[in-house]
């Protein structure tokens, strides 16, 4: 998951080292994490916007990978997805 993040541009992933999350941290062109996490839902792909967990965690966002191998494929496809289309609004 983390590669295929930090491939995207303006993604940037640390290989977590215990949990089943990852927490990239995402220029989203001046979108809030809970927009940016709504975005994402727009597409099928849950997650938690950043700012769930306190005020350090605002541009990034929370997925979990407790899911198949294939189904986190079609998952980073959705978000490369968003990504795109975020990297292209004007805000």
């Amino acid at each position: 998951i983390c590669s295929r993040l930090n491939e995207m541009e303006g993604v940037s992933c640390h290989v977590p080292e215990g949990a089943f999350y990852v927490f990239p941290k995402i220029d989203a062109n001046g979108m809030t994490s809970e927009e940016m996490a709504m975005e994402m839902l727009s597409e099928g792909v849950l997650c938690s916007p950043g700012s769930a967990f306190g005020e350090a965690g605002e541009g990034h966002l929370r997925f979990a990978y407790t899911i198949s191998k294939s189904d986190i494929d079609r998952g980073m496809d959705r978000v490369a997805k968003v990504i795109e289309r975020i990297s292209r609004k004007d805000n």
